[in-house]
């Protein structure tokens, strides 16, 4: 079973609108950009720019995880010794991790496994 912690980053918000055709794109961010070729002609706009004091995880497995989509996720007790169910709202994802809109809250530990055998109880033990 895995799990992971949600997190929150401070970032900037930026917008462009840029003419052209996606000629080509990388999803990974890496050093806080990512490439994106256009081409000349045609047309293209495209919102790029940041999140501001996101949470996000790594996506579950099995989860489609798209914008205004909804996902069961078990979120690990303070004693780490059992978990309770709660529906969390996704948004924007990236490479292999997802934006938490709603069910989450900084700090709290998920289990990314799947948990679809489950899915039935509200709260499980993990001892």
């Amino acid at each position: 079973m895995r799990m992971k912690a949600a997190f929150t980053l401070p970032v900037f918000l930026t917008l462009a609108v840029l003419s052209g055709c996606m000629h080509e794109s990388d999803p990974s961010v890496i050093r806080s950009s990512v490439r994106i070729e256009v081409a000349k002609h045609g047309d293209l706009q495209l919102a790029t720019g940041w999140l501001r004091d996101v949470i996000y995880i790594e996506k579950p497995e099995l989860c489609e995880c798209g914008p205004n989509t909804e996902w069961t996720l078990f979120v690990l007790d303070a004693d780490g010794r059992s978990a309770t169910q709660v529906k969390a709202q996704f948004g924007q994802s990236v490479g292999n991790f997802v934006e938490v809109q709603r069910g989450l809250k900084p700090g709290d530990r998920v289990i990314v496994s799947d948990m679809t055998a489950y899915h039935e109880y509200q709260n499980i033990d993990l001892r």
